[in-house]
């Protein structure tokens, strides 16, 4: 069947020691699927804009670059620019918390906590917090996927609006857009507005004391591993 996800896509890559590049055509356009080069002569096509290619030997490079999470202390990372990536193992039934602050150089610049909660029946509930924003947690009602072991993207949008995403192993559970509505109050005074916070340009993260979860960060794999547009020049498919 058809591939139609960038993921599972470039995952069937790697898994093939042949194939060095891989560009998944997206479900608008009529060829759509995922394509893998190795040994075929492929062409570029400006011309396609719903394309996505993929160095995977380079991608190979960074598949082990994740870093240790080191409680309560600064790294640099270009939130808006490059999706943070985290690894969580959990036991079954264990409650747990990831929480994240972010920083524009020195100043505090809003953050996030995500909570798992089970209750004596060991029903599971996830919730949400945005630092300098929520007032309560908030019920996350997508189910996670079920594993022990997870990876977490979250990604943040300052336009047109401030919006805060969270993918958890391909799925995504939280998409927030931050607005007069959705932040019911400050968590630090009376007086001061998210804004003070959420729209300064995050370049540092902190992994808070509180989190329980996290033990290790990375970056978006996928940056700085483009290999242009290309199809193959017959139009034959890779079977995967």
């Amino acid at each position: 069947s058809d591939i139609t996800d960038e993921r599972e896509c470039v995952q069937r890559c790697l898994e093939d020691s042949r194939c060095i590049a891989v560009t998944l055509v997206l479900p608008e356009d009529y060829r759509r699927g995922c394509y893998f080069k190795n040994s075929r002569t492929w062409t570029v096509r400006d011309d396609q804009t719903n394309m996505v290619s993929v160095n995977v030997d380079c991608l190979r490079d960074r598949i082990n670059s994740w870093k240790p999470v080191t409680r309560s202390t600064h790294f640099d990372h270009d939130l808006e620019n490059k999706p943070l990536l985290i690894k969580t193992d959990t036991e079954v039934y264990s409650d747990w918390t990831v929480d994240l602050w972010s920083f524009s150089g020195g100043a505090y610049a809003g953050g996030l906590v995500l909570r798992l909660y089970n209750d004596s029946t060991f029903h599971s509930t996830l919730s949400y917090w945005l630092y300098s924003c929520s007032k309560k947690f908030r019920l996350i009602t997508t189910p996670l996927p079920v594993s022990t072991d997870r990876v977490w993207r979250v990604t943040l949008h300052k336009s047109p609006e401030i919006r805060l995403k969270v993918n958890c192993n391909g799925e995504e559970i939280l998409d927030v857009v931050l607005s007069d509505g959705t932040c019911d109050r400050s968590d630090w005074s009376d007086w001061s507005d998210w804004r003070d916070f959420w729209t300064r340009d995050v370049d540092r993260i902190k992994f808070w004391g509180a989190d329980t979860a996290s033990r290790s960060y990375s970056w978006n794999q996928l940056i700085g591993c483009s290999s242009g547009k290309y199809m193959l020049t017959n139009g034959a498919r890779e079977e995967t």
